[in-house]
């Protein structure tokens, strides 16, 4: 979910707003509040995250799903469990749970400080944080990570979507979570999914999640990737997203999936999230 800024790759779309979005908002996960609720997110119990009995439980634990999600899909799909990728990986719960069957995760988003968090996890298995409830009153949590798994197969660092590192690539499995419409170049990211040094590799997955909330402030309307008309024609996000896949990768699987982001113990944000799975056709 996190913002990235876009690099010096040529694409007109990241020119405009290089200076304007990216750097204005990346700052924006730099926050100790912002980490706070984050962790909170993606460790905090179903009690501390919705204490409420009428909440929408199934919508809390988000990551740890968005994991299982791309679990499920490899065994459904009878893929290699091998080598996988979280892109956007936050504080790193998803990059964990993939853990308990993949060799080998990488974790990588833009922010620093999200980054070394999940990197304290990896190195002491827990972290203190901070559940806000009202105002400055609340409680000191701690997420943990389970036992069970073997934190020395992940790997975290930063990295921008937008531009990821060339060393980065044949990925058994990428996941792409609430990242896409926080991103001032969309296609950019996507483009560098498939094809010679793409991040997922020939018979590889793609899980691919967004509420596509696309906003300027994040993401120019002309690099948007669906969410407007052209021509008098209404465009969608998905057959964007299919459009800068391209021909290379065959969409298997599509559902939608709730999340729950807690802001404070009356305030919530409630967001139906549209997950494509894809595989990389091999030639």
């Amino acid at each position: 979910m996190p913002a990235f800024a876009c690099s010096d790759d040529g694409d007109p779309s990241c020119d405009a707003v290089k200076l304007s979005a990216a750097d204005s908002t990346s700052n924006i996960y730099e926050s100790q509040q912002m980490l706070n609720d984050y962790l909170l997110l993606h460790y905090g119990s179903a009690e501390d995250t919705m204490p409420y009995s009428f909440g929408p439980r199934e919508a809390i634990d988000f990551p740890a799903r968005c994991a299982k999600l791309v679990l499920e899909s490899a065994t459904q799909l009878g893929l290699k469990t091998e080598r996988a990728i979280d892109v956007g990986c936050s504080v790193g719960r998803a990059v964990f749970e993939l853990a308990r069957t993949y060799k080998e995760v990488v974790g990588v988003d833009l922010s620093k400080a999200f980054i070394e968090a999940a990197n304290t996890l990896k190195r002491e298995g827990q972290l203190d944080d901070f559940r806000k409830d009202e105002g400055q009153l609340g409680q000191t949590l701690t997420a943990t990570i389970d036992s069970a798994i073997d934190r020395n197969r992940t790997t975290f660092r930063q990295a921008d979507a937008c531009a990821l590192p060339p060393d980065l690539v044949g990925f058994d499995a990428v996941l792409l979570a609430n990242l896409l419409d926080r991103l001032p170049s969309p296609k950019a990211c996507l483009g560098r999914m498939g094809g010679y040094m793409g991040l997922v590799r020939p018979g590889g997955l793609l899980v691919v999640m967004s509420p596509y909330t696309w906003m300027e402030q994040f993401t120019p309307i002309d690099a948007w990737l669906g969410g407007y008309e052209r021509d008098g024609k209404a465009l969608s996000s998905k057959d964007g997203i299919r459009a800068a896949l391209g021909e290379g990768f065959e969409l298997v699987k599509e559902e939608n999936m709730p999340l729950l982001i807690r802001e404070h113990v009356r305030k919530y944000q409630y967001i139906v999230t549209h997950v494509t799975v894809w595989i990389v056709k091999e030639t």
